[in-house]
Order: structure tokens, then sequence, then C-alpha cells
């Protein structure tokens, strides 16, 4: 499993911008790029700042936790 703030550096703190941070992280969960897909993300709780959509590149299952 992947973890969004320990694998990626997302702060979660609300003033952080985390976007390339969690598209990286779902990237590597769907395997978008040279990344074999690991399918669970684990987000810890906090407050996401966000400066862009973030895309699923792939179809993907039940995987953000």
């Amino acid at each position: 499993m992947l973890d969004a703030r320990r694998d990626f550096g997302a702060a979660g703190d609300g003033r952080t911008d985390d976007t390339a941070a969690l598209q990286a992280a779902i990237d590597a969960s769907t395997g978008t790029g040279n990344r074999r897909a690991t399918r669970v993300l684990f987000i810890p709780d906090g407050i996401y700042q966000l400066s862009a959509t973030l895309v699923a590149g792939k179809s993907v299952g039940p995987w953000v936790y």
C-alpha cells in the first residue's frame, strides 16, 4: 500500500500545495508511467490544498483509503 504522506511528501496541513504529491501518488497506484500498479493508496486525514485537477490516467477500482 502506498501512503500519500510517507511515500510522496503530501503535507495535508491546509497550507502546502499538495497537487504534485497527490498526482504522483495516484499515478503510482494506477500504474501510470513506468511504475507497476499498486492499486491501493492511503491518504491520511488532513486538509489537502490543490492548485489543479487530479487525474486518474487509467481505469481504477476502489483503491483510495
